[in-house]
């Protein structure tokens, strides 16, 4: 008896498109979540940093 275990080449065709596909709407996901999330309690607010006037060698 033979095993047809050494003719699959691994993932099909169809199954990698499939995982392809998944992890593209997974990323896709995250970021519009990312880009679209309030700020929360949980989150610290970004606060706008004062810029230093450059020191002038006069």
């Amino acid at each position: 008896m033979a095993d047809d275990i050494g003719d699959e080449p691994g993932f099909l065709q169809a199954q990698i498109r499939t995982i392809a596909q998944i992890v593209a709407a997974a990323l896709a996901q995250d970021r519009a979540q990312n880009q679209n999330t309030p700020p929360s309690s949980s989150q610290p607010v970004v606060e706008e940093r004062q810029v230093p006037n450059p020191v002038s060698d006069n």
